[in-house]
């Protein structure tokens, strides 16, 4: 038996050195591309360029941020696809050499629809691609349709939640696509990289970016944005199981230094999420306060669609915060078997020490506190018991869990309201309800951890309701 373990014990450390090494490869291949892409960007560029882009806001390629970007995963496998609005107010005046008065407004405003789409290989990278469609007023030309410059972008993921940090490596590349005489393109390819720093508390979310932009073409008159330090701050506050207000700060800098060429703004906006694979975003930011300079207020929308796998949708759409399978001499195999050819057959909950095993899924509806009609029946069970044995109970905790999908902060706001949902019912049931306390854990208390559980086991494991018992 021991010569068994430690062969099974050799297995897994053989094939968790051999992930780590082909993650190892990935992420190789892929700055051997972004290096390459990156070369081919420094040919494309023109000697003589004389334009900039004055759509300084860059689409996100996250559900969490307006102006950063996150260093998380919107979940490996998942597609991730982007609409952002936003509006711009004169983003590029003329002023007199004392910069003390306006001289001429050369663009009034710019709409700017931008269409963002990638994909997430196996929560290790994304691949990424925004393009952003522009509509330029003028005083001098009216107004004109029009493409700004194309970016793509990736996503490396190098640090995975320790000690609730995430860090992540995003290179850049971006192609002169957009127009110049309507100031919507650097008139050069680009290229550059940026460090996104996040981590979630709970109760807020905070991330920090910093990175350096090179266009070799962006230059107009006194403006000089070939090279840049691009740089911003964000928090984002849960208010409620779907909304959460942000508040983002995003700006630049020049180089060589240069006081009166750093554009910067404040945001400030608030975000609902439709359902788990959908969120809108809605706000506005402020730039100069200087009454004769340009880009004074920008107005902002988004809708964010990360649809999951078919796979992981099949074990979340009504799963609810979880399953805990009471262990019996059968093999795993042919539970699974006896479980997708007949009903679970409906056995008692059980007090076994300081907790109440159960056998079978508590399920809700997808993304809500609403049990579905199977969950009653186990939880049925569950008061049955607690009756029986309520004389000789102190309290019962009931525990919310759920897996790694998502922020902290909405999973946390889930599984409360899921555990309440459950005490609600058992009280309803005849069990006093002071001595019922739920609490949702959120993610916070997994069951089953990598690399010991591959990633579907870790989902459905982790995914659960406790009872736990004080005597």
């Amino acid at each position: 038996m021991k010569k068994k373990s430690r062969k099974l014990k050799s297995i897994q450390k053989s094939r968790a050195l051999q992930s780590n090494v082909s993650s190892l490869k990935l992420r190789g291949i892929l700055l051997t591309l972004t290096l390459g892409a990156t070369l081919i960007g420094m040919a494309m560029a023109p000697a003589n360029a004389s334009s900039v882009n004055v759509q300084t806001h860059t689409a996100t390629g996250n559900s969490s941020y307006m102006m950063n970007e996150s260093a998380q995963s919107e979940g490996a496998g998942r597609y991730f696809f982007g609409l952002d609005y936003n509006y711009l107010n004169e983003p590029l005046v003329e002023l007199n050499p004392s910069r003390e008065r306006r001289l001429n407004t050369l663009v009034s405003g710019i709409q700017t629809l931008d269409l963002t789409a990638g994909v997430d290989l196996a929560g290790l990278l994304s691949l990424n691609a925004t393009v952003p469609v522009s509509l330029v007023r003028s005083y001098q030309n009216g107004q004109n349709f029009a493409l700004g410059d194309a970016r793509l972008f990736s996503k490396i993921y190098l640090v995975r939640n320790s000690r609730g940090f995430n860090l992540s490596f995003i290179p850049e590349v971006r192609l002169p696509t957009g127009d110049k005489a309507l100031f919507l393109s650097d008139d050069s390819a680009g290229y550059g990289g940026m460090v996104a720093l996040d981590r979630d508390f709970g109760f807020l979310s905070a991330v920090a970016n910093l990175g350096y932009r090179r266009s070799s073409g962006a230059q107009f008159r006194d403006m000089d944005y070939r090279n840049r330090l691009p740089m911003s701050l964000g928090v984002s506050v849960p208010l409620t199981q779907r909304w959460a207000i942000n508040g983002e700060a995003s700006g630049q800098r020049v180089l060589p230094m240069d006081s009166h060429q750093n554009p910067g703004e404040f945001y400030a906006g608030a975000k609902y999420r439709i359902n788990q694979d959908a969120v809108v975003t809605g706000g506005g930011s402020v730039g100069s306060t200087n009454q004769v300079a340009s880009a004074d207020y920008r107005i902002l929308f988004g809708l964010k669609f990360a649809p999951l796998p078919q796979r992981e949708l099949a074990n979340i759409i009504g799963s609810g915060v979880g399953r805990e399978r009471m262990i019996s001499s059968q093999s795993s195999s042919q539970s699974t078997e006896t479980s997708q050819a007949a009903p679970i057959r409906q056995k008692a909950a059980k007090l076994a020490g300081n907790q109440i095993l159960i056998d079978q899924e508590i399920r809700f509806a997808h993304d809500s506190d609403r049990l579905l009609p199977s969950a009653k029946p186990v939880l049925d069970r569950v008061a049955k018991e607690i009756l029986a044995h309520q004389a000789e109970l102190k309290a019962v905790e009931v525990q919310g869990h759920c897996n790694e999908l998502g922020s902290d902060g909405y999973n946390l706001i889930l599984s409360q309201k899921r555990a309440t949902a459950v005490q609600a019912y058992l009280s309803q049931q005849g069990v006093q309800s002071a001595l019922l306390t739920p609490i949702g854990y959120g993610k916070r208390v997994p069951k089953a951890k990598a690399p010991e559980y591959q990633r579907e086991a870790r989902l459905e494991l982790n995914r659960r309701v406790e009872f736990k018992v004080e005597l």
